[in-house]
């Protein structure tokens, strides 16, 4: 049988230029990559795809796809970030189809030397898969390096620490700002802090909530909207694509009002806009002394998961509440409060007056 000589089918030139094997484990190896590719483009023509679309067009077509299909402005943004951070490496003009696993790498490195978050660089490099894996290039040149893949993107582990959450003397301190923004600029400071606070809602959620969502009754209120941003004060469906019936925590309750239409209205009656409700919050924040980078509405949802176990909730409730699609996402970020809760149970059945007194029997 006579040599085989393969180019490296991951040459951004490929198959005029790239390095050549004779080795029959590396050239069957490239042989395969080659045969994800051929199909790759196969798919792109069935679907009346242009081969060879270039980076600014993938851009186009997949924003125009996640509009029509609804998706939240923020995972536009994440998406046009994302690519843009591509395009400042490979150039709008490149084909899609070129891009190698080195280019998504090279992007990689760039936000790492930029100072960028790792949870930020996880972000990009999700959003570049989905785009590869939308546009139907196989291999994925964004798919994460993993131990039974060594042909991939490394990203930076993010480290794990505790999420922030307002402790109850913070809380307080809010609350009294809240007020005093009530009585010398705005109407709704206090409400918008008190519902963040007991629903857990997202921030475009908490605009999209009505009164006659909330059931006084059932101590719940039914989530099943939020602002769209993107497009202006209109509601869709909430992130999860369907709504979710949420615990409310008792102190909502003496700022519940028996009405109908939005908790927090513009002038107009529609849902506030995100730009006052951010301002309102951002004041509050300074006035309490809390103020500081990223503090946020989302602040109050993480909040009210740690009240929501510290007064009795399970976990498996907390994850329906909050909307998570997996319990290993309540978990993972609210495990911590449910040990605290355990161990202070622990605590108070060890040190009560009934554990006191028996002790001293024994003695």
């Amino acid at each position: 049988m006579g040599r085989v000589t393969m180019r490296d089918p991951s040459h951004p030139a490929w198959p005029d230029k790239g390095e050549r094997t004779e080795d029959p484990t590396v050239a069957e190896k490239w042989r395969w990559q080659y045969m994800a590719l051929a199909q790759g483009q196969i798919k792109r023509k069935q679907l009346g795809l242009p081969a060879h679309k270039t980076l600014a067009e993938a851009r186009e077509e997949l924003i125009a796809y996640r509009e029509r299909h609804g998706f939240a402005a923020a995972t536009l943004r994440n998406d046009l970030s994302a690519i843009r951070a591509l395009a400042d490496v490979v150039g709008w003009d490149y084909p899609l189809a070129d891009v190698r696993v080195r280019d998504v790498q090279h992007v990689i490195d760039t936000l790492v030397d930029a100072g960028y978050s790792a949870t930020t660089i996880q972000t990009y490099q999700v959003h570049l898969s989905h785009l590869f894996r939308w546009a139907g290039i196989r291999p994925n040149p964004a798919r994460k390096r993993g131990s039974e893949n060594d042909e991939g993107v490394t990203v930076p582990i993010t480290p794990e620490r505790d999420i922030f959450t307002w402790s109850d003397e913070e809380i307080e301190r809010l609350r009294r700002a809240a007020d005093e923004v009530d009585r010398e600029r705005f109407r709704y400071a206090r409400l918008m802090l008190e519902t963040g606070l007991a629903t857990g809602a997202r921030f475009r959620e908490l605009l999209a909530l009505r009164w006659e969502d909330f059931d006084p009754r059932m101590r719940t209120v039914r989530i099943a909207r939020q602002v769209d941003g993107y497009r202006g004060l209109k509601t869709r469906a909430p992130k999860s694509r369907k709504g979710r019936t949420a615990v409310v925590l008792p102190f909502f309750w003496e700022h519940y009002r028996p009405e109908r239409g939005y908790v927090l209205p513009s002038t107009s009656g529609g849902p506030m806009h995100s730009k006052m409700a951010e301002a309102i919050l951002k004041d509050v924040l300074k006035r309490a002394g809390l103020d500081g980078p990223g503090r946020s509405f989302h602040d109050l949802r993480r909040t009210y998961g740690r009240l929501f176990l510290e007064m009795g909730g399970w976990m498996d409730e907390l994850q329906r509440s909050l909307g998570h699609k997996s319990i290993r996402t309540t978990e993972q970020q609210y495990g911590k409060f449910q040990e605290d809760v355990a161990a202070q149970f622990a605590v108070d059945r060890m040190y009560g007056e009934g554990r006191a007194r028996r002790l001293r029997v024994v003695e």
